[in-house]
């Protein structure tokens, strides 16, 4: 805009952006184009409202400018939506919860009315603990399970998982890189590891992104939603199979409670704690009361359920998504751990870096040292006595011995890089959630600072089960340390 010819119309400021300023600097331009003293141009005229009305849409245009280059910045970004989405672009996956999972022995009852040899079990048959109320499923290999009916001493481990599974079903359009959304709204989280993809029946590989698909491979990619639920993508052909055109996909996942379905064993370990919500089969066809023929004890902790991943996590880890979604260092299973979102130390160490390691390195820096330092001594010795002095003599025997110490700190240190294919990982537990209400950081039992040995079975299960470890490297969990001190106070009276 322009007022006189050649003459620019400046009336705001980049300083002064705010309501009150823009308000201020129209009135005092407009007063002196006018030459009004404030009589005929006040708040209350129609053209002061007017413009009022001009600078606030245009506060609103700035103010959506500034939070569009925001929401741009995953540091910044106020929606976890655009969270989120900034995360995806990174290769992150936000963690949508994990359920509880656990193992449970079923018996055969010894008194039983139950005519036939053979039950059948379904897979996904449903169980409920009475002691938090909730409902678990029977989570086997196969679609049903031929249990023969013997004496009471036959027994059947089982693994379960805490929730409800679920089914969507969608129609292939027979495009690439054709995708569904399988919304969610309901009370829980959709399991961040059970999630199954079935075309016309068929059971596809879930990969993590389209480099992991050959050539018309039966694969899909399945992410975690910006807005909720999972997305479903299917491949280009040349990277992955696409559904034809009028297939049947159908969508079957576990929806869960969290950490909320975790339990110990030994609070339900009473054959009546537990009890089958679902019938199953006899030989004939025909439906029976599973209760009736089995009891069910726990025979391990239910744990590792894990609330959806929360926003200043998702900003924490995700530059460090692996771009290979692959677990090959240290930093790559910091963040698969933190994802889980059980623990409130994690710290992952290569084998080659442990304390024993630096320890070793550290040794023999100091013995290299004093190898150069005792050398260049029986050198200087020798150039003022000669090689046959008593001084020079007693100079060599001390750059023997630390030759000698030298040799050693060098084979300290060849031994301890041969265990450098393992990452040892030291987590302590969250321990609010391990907590009785009346205890606190300092009253609580120790042994809440450490994970049991059907904790630590069940991690480096989750690592194996994810499908991203590298064979040619181990794993090994470490307990802290706990050191006590005591305090003497002596009181004179």
């Amino acid at each position: 805009m322009a007022g006189k010819k050649g003459e620019e119309l400046n009336i705001f400021k980049r300083s002064r952006l705010r309501f009150s300023q823009m308000r201020e600097d129209v009135i005092g331009y407009l007063k002196g184009v006018y030459k009004d003293n404030g009589e005929t141009f006040t708040t209350a005229s129609p053209f002061f409202q007017i413009v009022q009305v001009i600078l606030h849409i245009g506060r609103m245009i700035l103010y959506y400018i500034s939070t569009s280059i925001n929401e741009l910045n995953i540091t910044r970004a106020f929606h976890p939506r655009s969270v989120r989405g900034l995360a995806t672009l990174t290769g992150h996956n936000p963690s949508r919860g994990v359920a509880a999972r656990g193992t449970v022995r079923l018996t055969c009852r010894s008194a039983t009315d139950y005519d036939g040899d053979t039950v059948i079990i379904p897979n996904y048959t449903v169980i409920k603990n009475y002691a938090n109320g909730m409902k678990y499923v029977l989570n086997m290999p196969s679609e049903r399970m031929y249990v023969i009916v013997g004496s009471s001493e036959s027994t059947i481990d089982v693994p379960i998982v805490q929730g409800a599974v679920k089914y969507q079903q969608f129609t292939g359009s027979g495009y690439a890189l054709d995708s569904f959304n399988v919304p969610f709204r309901g009370e829980g989280n959709i399991d961040q590891f059970f999630v199954n993809v079935y075309v016309n029946g068929e059971r596809w590989r879930v990969v993590e992104s389209l480099l992991d698909m050959t050539f018309d491979e039966k694969a899909c990619i399945v992410k975690t939603g910006a807005s909720g639920g999972i997305d479903i993508f299917f491949g280009t052909g040349a990277q992955g199979r696409v559904p034809d055109q009028g297939s049947t996909i159908k969508v079957e996942y576990l929806v869960s409670s969290a950490d909320a379905g975790n339990i110990e064993s030994v609070s339900v370990s009473d054959n009546d704690a537990w009890t089958f919500e679902s019938n199953g089969w006899n030989d004939r066809g025909e439906e029976v009361s599973l209760n009736e023929i089995f009891s069910i004890s726990a025979v391990t902790d239910v744990l590792f359920g894990a609330t959806p991943e929360v926003i200043p996590v998702t900003r924490l880890i995700a530059p460090h998504a692996s771009r290979s979604f692959v677990l090959a260092n240290a930093t790559n299973y910091e963040y698969f751990l933190r994802k889980l979102n059980m623990f409130s130390v994690i710290d992952t160490i290569s084998g080659f870096s442990t304390y024993e390691d630096s320890t070793a390195e550290t040794k023999y820096g100091v013995a290299m040292s004093n190898y150069l330092r005792v050398q260049n001594e029986y050198k200087s010795q020798v150039n003022l006595t000669g090689v046959n002095s008593l001084l020079a003599q007693d100079k060599l025997a001390a750059f023997k011995d630390a030759e000698t110490e030298l040799d050693k700190a060098e084979a300290a240190v060849r031994d301890s890089k041969l265990d450098d294919n393992i990452i040892y990982l030291f987590l302590v537990p969250d321990i609010s959630k391990r907590m009785g209400v009346s205890e606190n950081y300092f009253t609580c039992d120790p042994k809440c600072f450490k994970l049991t040995d059907d904790e630590k079975k069940g991690i480096l299960d989750l690592i194996e089960e994810s499908g991203q470890r590298i064979i040619t490297v181990d794993n090994e969990i470490i307990d802290p340390k706990m050191p006590q001190f005591a305090v003497n106070i002596f009181i004179q009276m």
